[in-house]
């Protein structure tokens, strides 16, 4: 047996013996499992800490201040609880981080140790013996091993490391959710119930408006009179323009308001007026598109 291989065996088995047991798969899945479970308890007790935000803003809080929820006296008890959690957690994530980082230098002092004994054998040619390929194969076992051990911290999700890491942002977040759960949703301008006539009335003109001007441009690109029919392709995209805020508003309400939507009397007048605000928009889009590709065939043409 080679000396380098021999300095492997003890090494493997004496000197980081306990080591690779403190550092191994199991020891890590089981740091992961402590810290997943926390993670739960921790968002469980921010669920009751929402819920006390959310009351204090039923019961009349105005505003939408962090700290003017978070300090109220009937937020004090879940926010005492849910800190505390998360102390727990953040904790948990370094010691995590730190038997990554520990698990690193064993890894690389054995897979030192692993390569030299390789080199070794390699330079002496010929098949090892059963003792010492044996030998290999544990070493090179405890390797394995210990490579799988030290990538469990870096396999966690994104969430679960950032959950809690700024402070600020994480206590913003948690107010402005609860506020936003008791706070009943209003549609965009163009779809409140006082505005809607006119949004109905508004469509039908642009769209009567977009269709002359798109009618104009093309009878003119077929007179040959390309000049003219840009300033009535430019007048049709600004047009277009305007009514770009109002396609945006109809998407929002469409997919994020749906259970809004359904809950009013008048539903269905909405997803009427909906659908004619994206397809007014989307239409004078299409239309404009069309002449301006025909107008560049006519120009390149001359």
């Amino acid at each position: 047996m080679s000396k380098e291989v021999e300095k492997l065996k003890e090494h493997v088995t004496k000197k980081i013996k306990d080591k690779l047991k403190k550092f191994s798969p199991v020891a890590g899945e089981k740091m992961k499992k402590a810290l997943l479970a926390n993670l739960d308890d921790t968002w469980a007790k921010e669920d009751k800490l929402q819920e006390a935000i959310q009351e204090i803003k039923l019961g009349g809080m105005p505003g939408k201040k962090t700290d003017d929820f978070l300090k109220h006296k009937d937020a004090a008890g879940p926010r005492k609880t849910w800190e505390a959690a998360l102390k727990k957690h953040r904790k948990g994530l370094d010691d995590f981080k730190k038997f990554q980082d520990q698990a690193t230098v064993v890894r690389k002092d054995l897979e030192k140790q692993v390569a030299l004994a390789e080199k070794s054998l390699k330079k002496a040619g010929g098949k090892p013996d059963k003792t010492v390929a044996k030998d290999m194969a544990e070493a090179r076992k405890a390797l394995a091993d210990i490579t799988t051990a030290e990538k469990l911290y870096g396999g966690l999700e994104g969430f679960v490391v950032m959950y809690g890491m700024i402070p600020k942002r994480t206590n913003d977040a948690i107010v402005k959710q609860a506020i936003e759960a008791v706070t009943p949703k209003e549609f965009p301008e163009p779809l409140t119930a006082k505005n809607r006539d006119a949004t109905e009335k508004r469509l039908k003109k642009d769209a009567k408006s977009l269709d002359g001007l798109c009618d104009s441009a093309r009878d003119l690109i077929e007179a040959g009179d390309l000049k003219a029919a840009k300033g009535y392709i430019k007048k049709a995209e600004m047009l277009v323009k305007k009514l770009k805020p109002w396609a945006k508003d109809a998407k929002t309400a469409s997919t994020k308001m749906k259970a809004e939507i359904k809950a009013n009397e008048d539903a269905k007048a909405i997803d009427a007026l909906i659908k004619k605000m994206t397809d007014t928009y989307k239409d004078g889009e299409s239309q404009i598109e069309e002449l301006t590709k025909e107008l560049k065939i006519q120009e390149n043409a001359k």
